[in-house]
C-alpha cells in the first residue's frame, strides 16, 4: 500500500440568531495541497455569505490518509457465524 496524503476541507460557521455552529464538508473532492485546500474553503465561505448572515467563519483543512494499492488486490469477504 502506498499512502497518499490528501486534504479535505471543512467551513464552521456562527450565524447570526443561530445558537448552535454550523458545520459545512466540502463535497467537491480532496486536494493534494494545503494551500489548495484552504483555497477551497475560502470559496465556500464566501458562497455562505450570499446565503446567511454569518457573525465568524474558521476554515479547517484535514489531512486524510488514501490507501491506494500498488497491485490489483483481492477481495476479501469475512463471514459472520453465529
Amino acid at each position: 500500500m502506498v499512502n497518499i496524503q490528501m486534504f479535505k476541507a471543512f467551513v464552521v460557521l456562527v450565524v447570526l440568531n443561530s445558537p448552535v455552529p454550523m458545520q459545512l464538508e466540502d463535497m467537491k473532492g480532496l486536494y493534494d495541497t494545503p494551500f489548495e485546500c484552504y483555497v477551497r474553503a475560502s470559496t465556500m465561505i464566501k458562497d455562505a455569505t450570499k446565503k446567511v448572515p454569518i457573525i465568524s467563519a474558521t476554515a479547517l483543512c484535514l489531512s486524510v490518509g488514501k490507501d491506494t494499492p500498488k497491485e490489483k488486490s483481492k477481495e476479501k469477504t469475512i463471514e459472520k457465524t453465529t
